[in-house]
């Protein structure tokens, strides 16, 4: 997969962050860049596991923080809790290629929702990034995922958002017990190299001195 990616125009419209209908909620008084989200996810509606995908961006009033929020429904192949964690290991793999240190990966299985969560570096940027997965009735994995990408590593608002993250899935299935493929796990790494290339660019413009 091409991880080259245009240069994003960043003057776009946006609004100030109120009842939230994404998957996490953001903190108050920020605000709120969709359009420049849904720019930053054309490569990931390219690819041919993606069934549909939704993002936004938050950005902090000082704009020293960015809350990325994405709702992503796709088709893995073959569908089990093994080929969903070797997914999201491959995207935690492939987003600590781009960063400057790798500071933190893990996986747990709660109330038949896989969540992820990783903690990478990148020069002076520090970015959280949790997903929980979820599979439905039709055999479609979800997942809602949000990354904070803040300078210096204190804890603050945008942490507070990532705790929030929630998938709420009314035709919830079983996810099954079974052995997937490694293929699985390198889709992951492509997906997580992407999306560690959005960052990038996005921390390099919107930190720029």
């Amino acid at each position: 997969m091409k991880t080259a990616l245009p240069i994003l125009l960043l003057g776009l419209a946006a609004r100030a962050a109120t009842a939230s209908p994404w998957p996490a909620t953001p903190p108050p008084g920020w605000v709120e860049d969709a359009a420049l989200a849904s720019g930053q996810m054309a490569q990931l509606k390219s690819l041919p596991q993606t069934k549909s995908i939704e993002a936004t961006i938050y950005v902090s009033p000082e704009r020293d923080a960015q809350l990325t929020m994405m709702v992503w429904s796709l088709e893995l192949t073959p569908i089990s809790k093994d080929a969903i964690n070797q997914f999201d290991q491959g995207m935690a793999q492939g987003a600590a290629e781009k960063a400057t240190a790798h500071l933190s990966d893990s996986r747990t299985f709660d109330n038949n929702q896989i969540i992820g969560d990783s903690v990478d570096q990148l020069n002076a940027l520090t970015i959280h990034y949790k997903r929980i997965y979820g599979l439905d009735k039709d055999g479609i994995v979800h997942m809602v995922s949000a990354i904070c990408t803040k300078q210096g590593a204190a804890l603050g608002p945008c942490d507070t958002a990532l705790a929030s993250l929630h998938l709420d899935l009314p035709n919830a299935a079983d996810i099954e017990s079974a052995e997937a493929k490694d293929s699985v796990k390198q889709i992951g790494i492509a997906v997580g190299v992407v999306i560690a290339v959005l960052l990038v660019i996005w921390g390099t413009r919107r930190f720029r001195a």
